[in-house]
């Protein structure tokens, strides 16, 4: 019975410390003001915060995940192309991460990703992307990497190259 009861404390611990850190990742209610703007845009969430005039949240989530789709292999990778080394990469879908934004200013939408290298699962690559509506449907326009893997003591952890002022993107030195 302790065992079990034990076993609730340490999930909910992980619960609310995880809430923590995804919460200062992807703005909302962060202690870090510059974390909470690192992507720029108003939040867009799929029940309640700010809306789009058209799209909502699933459906640009949809749209990228098309795009992925469309782009990948038969293999299911993604070559990316690394504006800064001016490397292919040889990319694998994660996920998408919450929440996606809408960009009002640029009259665009926003959303973060991870993929990873396609034989090493522990490089993880964080891939923006902006989508605009054409012809009634979101499409993909631009596509960059955000953080790449950097080879740490105890690991490869995303070393960011950019963030955000409002909707511009300001490069990390």
């Amino acid at each position: 019975m302790k065992k079990i009861a034990r076993a609730g404390l340490i999930v909910l611990f992980l619960a609310m410390f995880g809430a923590r850190v995804w919460a200062g990742e992807h703005g909302g209610a962060a202690a870090d003001e510059k974390k909470a703007q690192e992507h720029g845009g108003q939040k867009m969430h799929e029940h309640g915060g700010k809306k789009a005039k058209t799209f909502k949240a699933s459906q640009i989530k949809l749209a990228i995940q098309k795009h992925i789709s469309k782009t990948s292999d038969a293999k299911g990778l993604m070559m990316i192309h690394d504006d800064q080394t001016g490397e292919h990469l040889n990319m694998k879908f994660i996920k998408i991460h919450d929440p996606v934004r809408v960009m009002k200013e640029k009259g665009q939408y926003f959303a973060c990703t991870d993929f990873h290298v396609a034989d090493q699962k522990e490089k993880i690559y964080d891939i923006d992307f902006w989508l605009e509506p054409q012809k009634g449907e979101l499409q993909v326009v631009q596509t960059k990497v955000h953080k790449h893997p950097v080879k740490k003591q105890k690991g490869w952890i995303k070393q960011p190259r950019y963030t955000f002022q409002g909707e511009d993107i300001v490069a990390i030195p």
